[in-house]
């Protein structure tokens, strides 16, 4: 009787999880903009990894610009992250 009875919520669970999955708009254009966000986070995570190998080393020349310019780069990232989330629910993905 207790598996019958978590059998059926756990039925509706993945019919709203595909369902939801069949709803989120994939444009081209949403594509693309995905992979530009994800190909400019790595190139941040890669930037801010050589960043602390430099501070590490103590080679300490440029690392206050080459800071701000990260910080920039990180504060620029999020932003496209959320236009790309606002674009995505103007095209009709649920949210």
């Amino acid at each position: 009787m207790q598996a019958r009875s978590l059998l059926i919520p756990l039925a509706l669970l993945l019919s709203t999880a595909s369902s939801f999955a069949a709803s989120t708009p994939r444009t081209p254009e949403i594509r693309q903009d995905r992979r530009e966000v994800r190909s400019d986070k790595q190139a941040v995570h890669a930037d801010h990894r050589e960043l602390r190998h430099e501070r590490r080393s103590g080679d300490l020349s440029g690392v206050r610009a080459e800071r701000h310019d990260l910080h920039t780069d990180r504060r620029d990232l999020h932003q496209d992250k959320r236009d790309l989330r606002r674009d995505r629910r103007a095209a009709g993905a649920p949210g």
